[in-house]
């Protein structure tokens, strides 16, 4: 028979007691863990793309939520990582995130290819995640937990095309970078022009091409009227109207609305006047829109948003997905539910996220004016 002293029960006991400790300590969430609601950001963070300004006005927007109590009295935690407004980037920063940092909820991505990445992986995982910056037409039409604030750019084709009627276009180049975002936008608007009865000559460019010389003396050869331009990152936007310039080209020159963004023209606006681009209705006057402006430049030392109503519109995602976190909580099924339907006024304007998932909010043209300002286009007539 084997004898159990009152010294090894104790040892026994001890054990026993400090396994239920761990066991404890493990399956509890700490009290920081319990504190904070934990949020990922994927977007551009190094590189051209860091220029749109979405992480700054990300943070910034985080910065205000937790300063005034967070989401019912927890603060947000901010996990942010790099998609380089690339797929691979994206794929890794999500994988991270999802598999590492344990996040249900995303800010991102923000721009298309990252957009486009990241929306099976959204389906996979059940994971929300809130696009911005993301107006591609070819984000999957049945997709459930990749939700956007950007309206699709396909709706930025009617109010071009209406200037072109009244410029009595009927040859145009097509000149446009090969990304997810700036392709089909060109594609779309030759293929409606050319089904209106008008001559669309299409010049394709690789990504960060700068040398446009060759590309624009075979428009001129073919009698264009007008050019449409769609670049996609501000170094070939640059580099593609400043050539246009040079060349001598004085017909009209109409864009995608990174055409009309002016962060890199601010040391030779003159070259960006009389462009004309498609834009999501955004009126920088707004009060709301003002103050995010006010408060973006003193803190980042920024003459104006870096990238107009997208700037703003990151900012006003992440006010939007607090709304959401703060009513129906963090389950990311709840807050998809919560999302589609509703309409929201922030910086950016008026935004609703329709049934499909999409934002909604129609595109106006406009036009840079002689010093880098943006103003609503009226036709020499009116």
């Amino acid at each position: 028979m084997v004898k159990i002293t009152s010294k090894r029960v104790g040892i026994i006991a001890l054990v026993a007691l400090l396994l239920i400790t761990i066991s404890i300590t493990i399956i509890q969430p700490t009290n920081s863990q319990q504190d904070v609601v934990r949020i990922g950001f994927i977007g551009g963070m190094s590189g051209w793309s860091a220029e749109f300004g979405s992480y700054q006005a990300v943070a910034m927007a985080v910065d205000e939520i937790n300063a005034a109590g967070g989401i019912n009295g927890k603060r947000i935690e901010l996990i942010a990582e790099d998609g380089k407004c690339a797929a691979g980037p994206a794929i890794t920063a999500a994988d991270k995130l999802i598999h590492a940092d344990g996040v249900k909820i995303i800010l991102g991505g923000h721009c298309g290819p990252e957009s486009i990445a990241l929306a099976p992986i959204a389906e996979e995982n059940q994971v929300l995640m809130l696009a911005s910056i993301s107006s591609t037409t070819k984000l999957p039409e049945n997709r459930t937990y990749l939700l956007r604030t950007s309206s699709a750019d396909s709706k930025g084709a009617e109010p071009v095309l209406g200037a072109l009627r009244y410029y009595n276009v009927s040859k145009l180049a097509v000149i446009y970078e090969m990304t997810d975002y700036a392709q089909p936008i060109a594609e779309r608007l030759a293929t409606q022009f050319t089904a209106a009865g008008g001559e669309a000559f299409k010049y394709p460019y690789l990504l960060d091409n700068t040398d446009f010389k060759t590309i624009i003396a075979k428009a001129s050869e073919n009698n264009a009227q007008a050019v449409f331009i769609s670049p996609h990152s501000p170094k070939t936007q640059y580099a593609l109207i400043k050539q246009l310039r040079e060349y001598g080209w004085d017909k009209p020159i109409f864009g995608n609305d990174q055409a009309g963004q002016t962060l890199a023209f601010a040391e030779s606006p003159e070259l960006q006047e009389g462009i004309m681009f498609a834009n999501p209705t955004f009126d920088e006057g707004a009060p709301k829109t003002a103050e995010f402006t006010a408060k973006y430049c003193e803190k980042y030392g920024t003459n104006g948003l870096p990238y107009g109503v997208w700037t703003a519109e990151s900012y006003d995602a992440a006010f939007i997905l607090a709304d959401a976190v703060r009513n129906v909580g963090e389950d990311p099924d709840a807050v998809n539910a919560y999302l589609r339907g509703r309409t929201y006024d922030g910086a950016s304007g008026i935004i609703t996220i329709n049934e499909y998932g999409d934002g909604e909010r129609p595109y106006v043209l406009k036009v840079v004016g002689p010093n880098g300002e943006i103003i609503d286009y009226k036709s020499p007539a009116s």
